[in-house]
């Protein structure tokens, strides 16, 4: 069973519309696809709304907003490591338009985040498969609609 970070997105269409995993795509993306140990991995997240309506949701800290989940060449989930950057809170909920895509930022409001920031410290090689994943908490959501998965992006670490 997989273990995802605590997620505290909030996405909700306005008025009567639901909102679904077929309403908004994430996408990550690691700033390169080769790393040395000890090399800082800079992840990126977007969120579009793929819905033909305005989608309202929280923005916040990324620690709070999203995750990602990082699995090893055997496809076992990496073992996090506590979050070490600058304090998580607050935030406000914007209205992502119809076709409109937005990068979350980490900490220090940064389009490109330090992988370790999400929790995971690369400092093995290896070949390793990130997944993010972004929640929704709409009250009327069926169980398999509370979180939308990105794509996955496959990373190497060398010596």
């Amino acid at each position: 069973v997989a273990t995802s970070l605590a997620l505290a997105s909030n996405l909700t269409a306005q008025a009567s519309a639901r909102v679904s995993a077929s309403n908004v795509a994430v996408r990550i993306e690691a700033d390169r696809p080769v790393y040395h140990t000890g090399d800082v991995v800079k992840v990126r997240m977007t969120v579009q709304n793929m819905s033909g309506h305005p989608v309202r949701m929280f923005d916040g800290p990324h620690t709070l907003t999203s995750g990602f989940r990082v699995l090893d060449a055997n496809a076992e989930e990496v073992k996090r490591v506590p979050y070490s950057g600058p304090p998580t809170g607050g935030g406000s909920f914007v209205n992502l338009r119809a076709g409109e895509r937005k990068i979350f930022k980490g900490s220090g409001r940064h389009e490109w985040t330090n992988l370790r920031d999400w929790g995971y410290d690369l400092q093995a090689p290896g070949q390793y498969t990130l997944v993010g994943y972004l929640a929704t908490f709409a009250k009327d959501a069926r169980p398999d609609q509370r979180g939308v998965k990105s794509n996955e992006v496959t990373i190497t670490i060398t010596k």
